[in-house]
This record gives structure tokens, sequence and C-alpha cells, in this order.
């Protein structure tokens, strides 16, 4: 046997060990109904179900955004109002939720609202849920993902598939679910939501239509922080920044991956 071939098989085994560790504790964690998340003193669980979505979710915040998370942790205070756009399982929300009860949550899939639902009463948390999506104009819209419409799924966006970072849609099928947009700025006048001190964007690709509708809140001197995450194979990046800094924000870049930075954002 050739040495490449040695290392080819060398290399599968290894793959599919890690594959069979993964699903070993995906049925633990299944099994126990709910997996518990740490940073520092802080502790959520989340729901683990029949489906594999959420436990994908929980995987890939353990591996990308307990960092980020970590840094938020740190900047949101008791008094604090943290506004989560794309809010997916509630991981973000439920973590805010242990520092200040007043965390409003911004997320339109179905299936990730109802999982959030799920965990906000397994942590008995007082986060206020709102299944909509924030854009710059108010109506209806498709949103859409990889993996079909009855998973958690983090990928879910109002943006096109064929870009580099979203492919692999399921059946060449983007999964479209029809659901609501919220100009953000008139939806927190309406609702009379609290100015929020702390924002974190999360929406795949749609950065710049939330913020647009956004921009009397994010301009507010009570706007303190920003985390948002931008999708450089979908956003003109250096234009949304510098749109950023205009709303009196000084910007750091805490993480990057390849298709994809996170700023964080504070005046």
């Amino acid at each position: 046997m050739g040495f490449s071939k040695f290392s080819k098989i060398k290399s599968i085994t290894k793959k599919n060990i890690g594959s069979v560790l993964s699903r070993l504790s995906y049925w633990k964690w299944k099994i126990n109904g709910e997996k518990p998340i740490s940073i520092g003193d802080h502790t959520i669980n989340i729901s683990v179900t029949n489906y594999l979505g959420d436990y994908r979710e929980i995987r890939f915040f353990e591996k990308n955004e307990h960092q980020e998370m970590n840094d938020m942790l740190s900047e949101i205070e008791p008094e604090d109002t943290l506004l989560d756009i794309g809010a997916n399982i509630g991981i973000h929300s439920l973590f805010a939720s242990l520092n200040t009860d007043q965390v409003i949550s911004i997320e339109p899939h179905p299936v990730n609202a109802s999982h959030l639902l799920v965990n906000k009463w397994k942590n008995n948390s007082d986060i206020d849920l709102y299944q909509c999506a924030f854009s710059d104009t108010a109506g209806y819209t498709n949103i859409s993902g990889p993996r079909g419409g009855l998973l958690a799924d983090g990928s879910v966006a109002l943006s096109q598939f064929e870009l580099p970072s979203k492919k692999g849609a399921q059946g060449g099928r983007e999964n479209k679910i029809h659901v609501r947009t919220e100009v953000g700025d008139r939806f927190i006048e309406t609702e009379g939501i609290t100015i929020p001190d702390v924002v974190k964007i999360d929406v795949e690709g749609a950065e710049t239509n939330v913020i647009d509708g956004l921009e009397s809140t994010l301009s507010n001197s009570d706007c303190r922080v920003l985390y948002c995450e931008i999708h450089r194979d979908r956003v003109a990046y250096d234009d949304l920044v510098s749109k950023i800094k205009d709303m009196g924000f000084s910007v750091q870049v805490i993480d990057t991956r390849d298709y994809s930075k996170t700023i964080k954002a504070t005046k």
C-alpha cells in the first residue's frame, strides 16, 4: 500500500471516529433532554430533541461564539436592555438574561422560535420573544435555509444561497418560509421597548437592511455597544462599518471566519 493511500485511510478513520463520538455525545444529551453550557460562573440548559438541529446549534456556539458571548457578558449590566436580533434558539439571550431581566429576542424562523420558547421555559427566563424579522421595510418576505424547515437552523437567511457561505440547499431548493418584517426603529417605538443598551445582530447577510431600519435606535446615546456578524460575501463590509462609525461607534473586529467578521462597536 502506498503512503498516500495509507494517509487517506488514516484520515478517513479519524473522521469516522470523530463522527461516532459526536453522535454518542448527541445521544447522551438527547436521552438527558438538555445540555448545559457554561461560561465562567454562568450556566444555561439548552433542549436537545429528536432532531439534530438544536444540538448542531449548540456545538456551533461552543466552537465559534463562546468568546463573543463572554465579552458580551462583561458588558451587560443589571439595568441594561439587550436587543438580540437573530436570536436563533436563544443561547445568547439566555446567557444575557442571567445578567439582566430586560432581554428582547427577535427571531423570524418558526422552528428556531419554538425552540427558544422551550429553552426560555427550561431556564425560567423573562425573555420577551417577537417572531418577526427586522429589516428596512415592513411587510412580508421569504426566509430560507439549507437544511429544510423542520430543524432549528442558524443558517436561515433572507439572502441568496448560491453565495459561498451558504451553499448546499437541500435538493437544490431553499425551503422558503413566509415571515413578517418590521422596521426596527418603528417597532421599538410602537411596542414601547426601552432603547437597548446592548444590541446583537446575527442575520446571515441581512445586516445592512437591519441597520438601516434601526439607525435612530443605534444612534441614540443610550445604545452603547453593538455586536454584529457581517457576511462579507453578501454585504459591502467597509461601507457598513463606515455607517456604524457615523452613528458614534468605535469598531473593532473580535472574530474572523471564512466569510464573515464579527465586530464589537462601542461608544
